[in-house]
This record gives C-alpha cells, structure tokens and sequence, in this order.
C-alpha cells in the first residue's frame, strides 16, 4: 500500500532527477542502489528514508524541501495557514520519546538550506502540469 506521501514525493523525485539531466542508472550508481529502486521510489511503490530524501537532494542539487509535497491533501490546512498555536498544538500531539527525531530532522533540514542555499537551482512549482 503506497502512502499518500509517496504519491507526492515519488514524482518530485522523478522531475528533480530529469531536472539534474540524470538517468536512473547513474543515480543508482551514485547512490549504491538499483534501478529497479530508483524506479519504485519515483513511482511511488517504495518509500524514501529521510537520510535517502537528503542524498537525492543534494545529487539533483535541490532542497530536500523541493521534494517534499507542497499541498494540503483534501481539507488540511497548507503551512501558510498554521498559526504558532496550531504547530504548538500538532508538535504536543507528538511522543516526548519522538521528539529528539523531529529535532534532528528540523536541524538537518535547516543545516542543509544553510550549506547549499546559493547551489540551489530553481525548481518547477507544483501549478506547472506534470507530464511524466
């Protein structure tokens, strides 16, 4: 069963890939992965590591950012309309014993933009069709 996160970020994944002018064959090569699991990540059949989801970032040279979904599926809110309370409330919904995870994972995404914002090359937005 594919997440409804995966049906997002596997055709990120695919546009960013072809954006950088790469094939599957040579990111599986620069990742020590097969094409077969480049291509079930980009199709959505498998998931994608947040360690794995920083690595492709910086071998197509985006923000992991990019490859993650910018909208809101059904009624949720998108992130422009959460006010301070309401991430306070969402984070305090999250197991004290989980916390230390999002921390690491707010800190890599932070530390990243930081080390690569001027190597960041512009993305398609998600209002351009995808023709894959």
């Amino acid at each position: 069963m594919t997440s409804d996160y995966m049906k997002f970020v596997g055709p990120r994944l695919k546009k960013a890939r072809d954006a950088a002018g790469l094939t599957q064959g040579q990111v599986a090569k620069m990742t020590g992965s097969s094409t077969q699991i480049i291509s079930n990540e980009e199709h959505a059949r498998n998931g994608v590591s947040i360690p794995k989801l920083f690595t492709y970032a910086r071998i197509y040279e985006v923000g992991p950012a990019h490859l993650l979904p910018r909208r809101p599926q059904s009624d949720d809110p998108t992130a422009e309309d959460l006010t301070i309370d309401e991430i306070v409330t969402i984070i305090e919904t999250i197991p004290s014993d989980r916390l230390g995870l999002l921390k690491r994972v707010v800190e890599a995404f932070a530390q990243y933009e930081d080390d690569d914002a001027d190597k960041t090359r512009a993305y398609p937005s998600d209002d351009e069709s995808d023709t894959s």
